[in-house]
């Protein structure tokens, strides 16, 4: 037992220290954001730069990078050259427009995620948790069943859809991973859909 908690302890060490995995703090820079706004959404590449740390920057979330690249038409992410620009509009931009109802479920049902993710994360890593559905903050929750309903209604829904609905019900209903991994779970697939969806 003494073992598995050590390895477990080094594990996170690692984790909050390198800025990598479930445990990674995923937040917007607000500072930076407000900046780009005022830029019209344009980033002026800097020496270091790569799309993976700039859309973790700008979405709280590097796996929205083939959107990015697919959006500024980069061919080559990896040449990126400094005093070049990109694009970082908001997420409902970043996919291709159009009317289709499980693109405008997607968005929808990841707007309602978002409006309690950072609560959530902070809860979690905080060892401050849900021990049921009745425990949970009634907004929260009443933003995890409307993503929830939206996903539902969905005529359609991927494989990674699917894994989010069930996720996020397990969510609603109380339930947990004590270290993020479901939190980071959902975000991850959400960008994957929308990186699917253009």
């Amino acid at each position: 037992m003494g073992v598995r908690v050590l390895l477990m302890t080094v594990l996170v060490a690692w984790v909050v220290v390198s800025g990598t995995g479930p445990l990674a703090a995923q937040s917007v820079d607000e500072a930076w954001l407000a900046q780009l706004r005022a830029n019209g959404f344009r980033h002026v590449i800097q020496k270091g730069d790569t799309l993976e740390r700039l859309a973790e920057r700008r979405y709280g979330n590097r796996h929205m990078v083939g959107a990015v690249q697919r959006f500024n038409k980069i061919e080559n992410p990896r040449k990126l050259r400094a005093g070049s620009e990109v694009v970082l509009p908001e997420v409902e931009t970043l996919v291709a427009p159009g009317s289709d109802t499980g693109r405008r479920a997607v968005l929808d049902a990841k707007a309602h995620y978002d409006r309690v993710f950072k609560t959530l994360w902070d809860m979690g890593t905080s060892g401050r948790s849900f021990l049921s559905a009745q425990s949970m903050p009634r907004d929260i929750r009443k933003e995890l069943l409307a993503a929830v309903k939206v996903l539902e209604d969905m005529p359609k829904r991927s494989g990674q859809m699917k894994t989010a609905l069930r996720l996020l019900k397990a969510m609603a209903a109380g339930r947990f991973d004590e270290y993020g991994y479901d939190l980071d779970d959902v975000n991850r697939r959400f960008a994957y859909e929308i990186r699917n969806l253009q």
